[in-house]
């Protein structure tokens, strides 16, 4: 199953696809919030737009984009925290540490999610080897 973040990257991606195609943008009016369809133009050219909503005339720049870059980094993509009662964020993020890697929230939360069944495969292992493999599994090597 798809994470959140993962299925709002799909909707970018999307997005992405009607600018280049269509050459329309999908805005958030900058007065009331209403969300408007423009077709993008040059800056030379006017780049005003009325809102259906509220009827005010603004120029577009005054309309923030509904899908931009960046936009997925947003907490309201941020998955619920796995649950595992052995372990918590902050172990994960020590053992990162230790190990000089910078993993993104939802790697964190990749090892979380699979911490439990690894620490039962290896019955010997100590919770910070099983993070630190789980870590080298999960963080993206850029982050290393």
């Amino acid at each position: 199953m798809k994470t959140k973040r993962e299925l709002a990257q799909e909707q970018l991606n999307l997005m992405n696809d009607i600018r280049a195609k269509a050459n329309i943008n999908i805005v958030t009016c900058g007065h009331c919030g209403t969300i408007l369809l423009h077709e993008m133009k040059s800056i030379n050219e006017d780049n005003t737009i009325e809102c259906f909503g509220c009827k005010s005339e603004m120029d577009v720049c005054d309309c923030p984009d509904y899908w931009y870059d960046g936009c997925i980094e947003n907490m309201e993509f941020d998955e619920d925290e796995p649950e595992t009662k052995q372990i918590s964020v902050e172990d994960v993020v020590i053992v990162a540490m230790d190990l000089g890697m910078n993993p993104s929230i939802a790697e964190i939360n990749e090892v979380l999610k699979h911490y439990d069944s690894e620490a039962e495969q290896d019955k010997t292992a100590t919770w910070d080897l099983v993070v630190e493999n789980l870590l080298y599994n999960c963080v993206e090597p850029k982050n290393i």
